[in-house]
């Protein structure tokens, strides 16, 4: 018997196209699949943590999120915090959600905010902190504080890992202009207007192409601060980023 299996039924390529290639596999897999205890984590953790063991260098960067819903208690606790431990070296975050109104206090020993996790069976004692636990009764009338909780600590454990690699941040992708498309029904829904070439230089349709507005993103505690980029996408000289914060 499995715990970890391919919730589209296929485990040769078990991906899924965007959040609605995930709910559509869900529903799907409802009709066959007998959802019962016990809950077990770490055959999913190894599952996951083999696929971040991929190369990373300065020129591969990559990072991967592995989220668990869950309505129970973890069954196999040991055997979870030994995965966890040795996932702590891996590109790799854990995102717990409890869902329902089980008793989810030994879910925040596994969040370790207050002390590097360690395995009781091998004495293995995490890297980093790579596991957030947000129990969802708290935030159900609240969607945009569950997000932001959700991923509050995202930011801080990607940073963590690349640092200590000595891998730091590669230059965003160059953007031509003349690459960008305006589609119809773009306008009016809360994007910034873009204005076509007019008459005189191309450097002029650049600056209007480019809306002179702040970009969001999260500092290191996971809350948003403002960047401002110049016409080109670039950040003024003033505002070069520390990819560390030191």
């Amino acid at each position: 018997l499995s715990h970890c299996f391919a919730l589209n039924g296929n485990a040769n390529d078990p991906s899924c196209d965007g959040i609605q290639g995930i709910v559509s596999a869900y529903e799907q897999a409802l009709h066959s699949v007998q959802l019962y205890g016990p809950t077990f984590f770490s055959e999913i953790i190894r599952k996951a943590s083999d696929l971040a063991s991929g190369y990373v260098s300065q020129d591969v960067q990559q990072y991967h999120v592995l989220l668990l819903l869950t309505d129970g208690l973890v069954n196999d606790m040991d055997k979870t915090v030994e995965e966890i431990c040795r996932a702590s070296t891996l590109p790799l975050s854990i995102i717990i959600v409890g869902v329902g109104n089980a008793d989810f206090s030994k879910m925040d020993f596994l969040d370790s905010d207050d002390g590097k996790l360690r395995s009781n069976s091998t004495g293995r004692v995490a890297q980093r902190d790579i596991v957030q636990f947000v129990p969802f009764n708290r935030f159900k009338d609240n969607p945009e504080a569950f997000a932001n909780t959700v991923l509050a600590e995202l930011p801080r454990q990607v940073e963590e890992f690349f640092r200590t690699q000595g891998i730091s941040p590669n230059p965003g992708p160059v953007v031509d202009v003349n690459d960008i498309q305006i589609t119809e029904g773009a306008m009016g829904s809360g994007l910034p207007d873009f204005q076509p070439f007019n008459q005189g230089s191309q450097q002029q349709g650049q600056q209007q192409m480019y809306p002179q507005q702040p970009q969001q993103s999260y500092n290191q505690q996971g809350q948003y601060q403002q960047q401002n980029y110049n016409h080109q996408g670039q950040y003024p000289p003033q505002q070069q980023p520390n990819p560390y914060g030191q």
